[in-house]
């Protein structure tokens, strides 16, 4: 699904220029639960951000589903975004005057085969909060929420950067345990980046970024369920 070959990225110029990614090489195939590993500053959001379209490739090739983004315009890439990507992120970006259910609909919108909204919302364990507004909900489920609005879309590739960083312990299991559903039950693509060694034991792949450099990858022949997932 995903082919990276000779990825550089760098901020800054003359004197002041950093490379933040220094030649990514790799493949990854589709309907894996793929956990990224780095520490701060190892290039775990730049990567994602690539492979979401929102950042600019200096060097290199990404292909995801067979569609080369280095050679992308802005409105091809736009398009690439609502066609197949869902974002997830540490904070959850809902709209503050829209319910839960209108803030997952607001994903929906931009697809042309959404999922039936009544079947993820049951997914999500949200059918009871839907009337609900962000400020009379959990930070676990307004997780739930913005996966919810990231999911309906009906996305091949969904990612989420860092989606259990703001949660207490028993609300970033039940979101891990809700994106290892979402995989088993939609076959999704999910990357999770985040710095919690524990969570890549549940993922299919484990990628380790060091310094903008693809360290290893990893194959999880010791899978464990979101269950027993402990830190």
């Amino acid at each position: 699904m995903i082919k990276i070959t000779d990825l550089h990225k760098y901020y800054g110029t003359s004197k002041n220029r950093v490379e933040v990614l220094k030649g990514l090489n790799l493949e990854l195939p589709d309907g894996r639960l793929i956990c990224l590993l780095g520490p701060s500053g190892s290039g775990k959001s730049t990567l994602l951000n690539i492979l979401g379209g929102i950042e600019e490739i200096d060097a290199g090739s990404v292909q995801v589903n067979g569609e080369s983004l280095e050679h992308m315009t802005r409105k091809e890439l736009s398009l690439y975004r609502r066609r197949h990507l869902g974002f997830v992120f540490q904070f959850y970006n809902l709209v503050s005057n829209l319910t839960v259910k209108e803030n997952i609909e607001v994903g929906a919108y931009l697809s042309d085969s959404p999922l039936p909204l009544d079947q993820l919302t049951a997914s999500l364990g949200l059918k009871q909060h839907l009337s609900k507004y962000p400020n009379q909900i959990s930070g676990g489920q307004a997780q739930r929420t913005s996966i919810g609005r990231a999911m309906i879309k009906n996305p091949s590739l969904l990612i989420c950067d860092e989606p259990t960083g703001a949660l207490d312990y028993e609300s970033a299991k039940e979101v891990l345990r809700l994106l290892e559903h979402l995989n088993q039950t939609y076959h999704t693509t999910i990357i999770i980046a985040t710095h919690n060694v524990q969570i890549a034991n549940m993922c299919h792949l484990i990628l380790k970024l060091h310094d903008g450099t693809l360290q290893s990858v990893l194959q999880n022949d010791h899978l464990i369920s979101a269950n027993e997932v402990n830190w």
